[in-house]
């Protein structure tokens, strides 16, 4: 499962963390950071990025990322942008196509979509089908463990990130991030975000905004996992393996 994630880093860090080899160019690139689109209207005091429901469109960095906050998001880069992968904030929590009232309206758990059901639901295989794929970058998620003996059971959290090349990276140390480079002949020398595999959608809402939001697919926890929580996010090494899944699914 995945009820939290934590991203406390600027844009541009992110960036620079997700940096990708170009064959073409022979270098390594940063994506392309592009806003959320603005909300055609505002709310009363007029807040920088809020629809007129007060839904705020913008990645705000935080160490507890919530369903329905916007985190930012990786997908596949057009032609215009002159790159191959753009990050974008996102609202976590895929909103049905159907739904007519606000974005958190629908009433559905859609932050997190079972890689198992993916083709049998009628709210994620249009995403599946039509190839939005996308990568969801956070430094990491929680998961809780209940523990003690009833009646006395607590809950204590676990923070979830991926495996760094210098064990004496810390995660959570603003400035391990900050003090990484992005050099275009050698990648990126800082920490490793950790990189979910994701489905994502586009939504109208009811004043004419465009709404981006994903869901986080997840599956069988592994050995690694599976002490904590039967399921897991599945969990990418690098981006190119969804361009795989991408390729794949291009043979549907």
């Amino acid at each position: 499962m995945c009820g939290r994630i934590a991203c406390t880093l600027d844009p541009e860090v992110i960036c620079n963390a997700c940096a990708y080899y170009d064959i073409n160019d022979n270098k390594y690139k940063q994506p392309i950071w592009r806003e959320h689109p603005m909300p055609l209207k505002t709310t009363p005091t007029g807040s920088d990025g809020e629809g007129s429901k007060g839904l705020s469109y913008k990645y705000y960095p935080s160490a507890n990322h919530t369903p329905t906050m916007f985190t930012p998001v990786m997908i596949k880069g057009v032609e215009s942008e002159n790159s191959r992968r753009v990050i974008q904030p996102m609202m976590w929590g895929l909103i049905p196509p159907w739904n007519k009232g606000e974005a958190k309206s629908h009433g559905l758990s859609t932050n997190n979509a079972r890689l198992e059901g993916l083709l049998a639901s009628k709210l994620y295989k249009p995403s599946l089908i039509h190839r939005k794929l996308c990568v969801i970058v956070a430094q990491g998620f929680y998961e809780w463990k209940s523990v003690g003996a009833q009646p006395k059971t607590t809950k204590q959290p676990y923070f979830i990130y991926m495996p760094q090349k210098d064990e004496k990276v810390q995660i959570y140390n603003e400035d391990t991030w900050t003090n990484g480079k992005l050099d275009e002949n050698v990648g990126w020398n800082g920490p490793q975000l950790l990189m979910m595999a994701g489905l994502y959608d586009t939504w109208k809402s009811p004043s004419g905004d465009t709404v981006y939001s994903y869901a986080v697919i997840t599956m069988e926890s592994n050995s690694t996992l599976s002490w904590l929580h039967e399921r897991m996010p599945a969990i990418l090494d690098t981006p190119e393996q969804l361009e795989v899944m991408q390729a794949i699914m291009e043979t549907f």
